[in-house]
């Protein structure tokens, strides 16, 4: 997970990067993620698996607490060719991450 936005209310937006093999989301390869803090220690993101390259057509939720650089998640993937699916991750506040994108910087220009 690579949180690029955060904003005072709580939400965030970034990206996500799968870390399990052998499905339609490889490794590596990111997608859009937006989520937020719900209460001083709850969170909530969604990451839908589909980027300019791949569509998965499915969607992960994640829902947990963090506590000190820990976020333990509870999370339900869904599709509209499969079962749902559901696990648990713990996430780290400490990117660990080499391959994390560099933010997108948009800037205007005026014509």
């Amino acid at each position: 997970m690579n949180v690029i936005n955060r904003v005072d209310t709580g939400a965030f937006t970034g990206q996500y990067s799968n870390g399990q093999s052998g499905w339609c989301a490889k490794s590596g390869d990111w997608f859009p993620l937006t989520g937020a803090l719900t209460s001083e220690n709850a969170i909530t993101f969604t990451v839908k698996w589909k980027n300019s390259s791949t569509d998965c057509n499915s969607t992960a939720v994640w829902t947990g607490n963090k506590k000190d650089k820990l976020i333990k998640t509870k999370w339900v993937l869904t599709s509209s060719t499969r079962d749902p699916v559901t696990g648990s991750d713990t996430f780290t506040r400490d990117c660990q991450c080499r391959r994390c994108p560099e933010p997108e910087v948009k800037s205007k220009t005026n014509n």
